[in-house]
């Protein structure tokens, strides 16, 4: 009897196992021939995104489960919704991301609230924002004002930013809280952004035609770090940084990787940079900047390697000297201006020999 029924158990096990197995294979299967659309829990998401102040609300085109080959992490199942806008109280876009993958807290889900902890931006339009006033602000609005009324939006926070980017560096940086909208979330990255950098002050526009940028809330405050493509008019530059924002003072400790870097590019964009122009030749290496609470930079530090080139001295001689190599390394009080320089080489080609100088 009890064999009898051990058998009749393992029986129904296999069977349900059986059964389990067809429903994953059936569910892996639905999902490779396209998402699969949940647009019946879009109001809900929307409600739940939008913050209980009213400042602005979240428009919804469409909510889909799909499958997504990650290079970096992998083949997943993941929540994407489309074309995300926040739109003020007139109807106007305030932010658009035509893309968004999204986590939730289980905890929260259990308690009937959608509470993100993880954000994707795929290709969206950032810019960076440096207004008359030398204040800072990040902005996530379209490429293009499709109405008046979004036309006006966009212009009355082109010196400000929008709120909407506001509200999720501010979650990285304060404790977490579930009654807030972003009040659980952990991390944020954006994905083939378009990346500009807009400098009302000195009137310069730099571009990034992707920019790929992970933030996550750090035990002390924001923890990053990113890869972007400078667009340098005539070339492309990659660039790499790393990035620590600290809550309590509000500093920000940022370095940057710079490869194949030409200065006499970076003077075509940079009104202030006309010396650089001087320099030909490729510029590999780091350049660390510690910024204040309001993004001016306080200290900085660099450690290059410049390849072979030609510096232009015309004081010096008519023709162009032709550069070998060069490394520095330097470290600045901007506050105290004062420079030290911890390593200095050169080497020249001239005609009568190379000239090493260190």
């Amino acid at each position: 009897m009890i064999r009898r029924g051990l058998r009749i158990a393992g029986a129904t096990l296999l069977a349900l196992a059986a059964v389990a197995g067809a429903g994953v294979g059936l569910f892996v299967w639905r999902l490779a021939q396209g998402p699969i659309a949940l647009d019946a829990a879009v109001p809900l998401l929307e409600r739940e995104l939008t913050p209980p102040d009213g400042q602005f609300r979240i428009d919804i085109d469409g909510l889909v489960l799909a499958w997504v080959d990650d290079d970096e992490r992998g083949s997943r199942v993941d929540l994407r919704a489309l074309r995300v806008r926040a739109l003020n109280a007139e109807g106007a876009t305030l932010a658009e991301v035509p893309e968004m993958g999204v986590g939730f807290s289980v905890p929260a889900l259990l308690t009937a609230h959608l509470r993100p902890t993880r954000m994707e931006l795929i290709h969206p339009r950032v810019t960076i924002l440096r207004d008359q006033g030398d204040r800072y602000g990040f902005d996530l609005a379209p490429a293009a004002a499709d109405t008046p009324a979004t036309a006006n939006a966009a212009a009355d926070q082109d010196e400000s930013g929008t709120p909407v980017a506001e509200d999720l560096l501010g979650a990285l940086r304060r404790p977490p809280d579930a009654a807030e909208p972003f009040g659980l979330l952990r991390s944020v990255a954006i994905t083939g952004a378009e990346l500009r950098l807009v400098d009302r002050v000195s009137g310069v526009t730099w571009r990034a035609s992707r920019a790929d940028i992970a933030l996550a809330r750090g035990a002390a405050g924001i923890v990053g770090n990113g890869r972007l493509t400078l667009d340098l008019g005539d070339r492309e530059a990659p660039v790499e940084a790393t990035l620590h924002h600290w809550t309590g003072d509000g500093s920000t400790s940022l370095s940057l990787g710079v490869a194949n870097l030409e200065p006499a590019a970076l003077a075509r964009l940079i009104p202030d940079a006309v010396p650089l122009a001087a320099l030909r030749a490729p510029v590999d290496g780091r350049l660390d900047v510690t910024l204040d609470a309001a993004f001016h930079p306080t200290r900085a530090g660099a450690d290059l390697s410049v390849g072979s080139g030609h510096v232009a001295l015309p004081a010096l001689r008519p023709a162009p000297f032709a550069l070998a190599g060069a490394t520095l390394r330097a470290r600045a009080d901007i506050a105290a201006r004062t420079v030290s320089v911890e390593g200095l080489s050169l080497a020249l080609d001239e005609p009568g020999g190379r000239l090493a100088l260190t």
